[in-house]
């Protein structure tokens, strides 16, 4: 899914390291932006021209992540099962700004705990179970 990684996933050699890579992201831009977001969420719902446009974000994140998910099939790491377009739909819901909300502005989660979470999530959900070491 990608060769970046952070110092939170450098245990799990064996498995893709983009999915440590992507909940760091998601977690720096969430941070970031967290004063503004419901700022912004509640006046799109006022606004066809911010709900137009926030629909364009959603659709270039989810058109931005198929690359990562691309490459995770490609080297055959991916869950077994799963379709590239299942795969997509899981990363784009899973990384996206409502469930970052609901987990840290209102669920009480630090950003840390969230990326943490994440991190697991994506691997548990995309990544195929590494082979037991004998």
């Amino acid at each position: 899914m990608g060769t970046e990684i952070d110092a939170g996933c450098s245990a799990r050699r064996s498995r893709p390291r983009g999915s440590c890579s992507t909940s760091h992201v998601a977690r720096a831009i969430y941070a970031r932006e967290s004063a503004d977001l419901g700022l912004l969420r509640s006046a799109s719902g006022f606004s066809p021209a911010l709900r137009k446009l926030e629909q364009e974000f959603e659709r270039i994140r989810y058109d931005m992540q198929e690359e990562r998910l691309s490459a995770l099939f490609k080297a055959g790491k991916a869950r077994r099962g799963l379709t590239l377009e299942e795969a997509r739909r899981v990363l784009w819901t899973c990384t996206s700004r409502d469930v970052y909300r609901m987990l840290v502005r209102e669920g009480g989660w630090s950003p840390e705990r969230y990326q943490d979470w994440l991190s697991r999530t994506l691997l548990e959900a995309l990544v195929a179970k590494a082979p037991p070491r004998e």
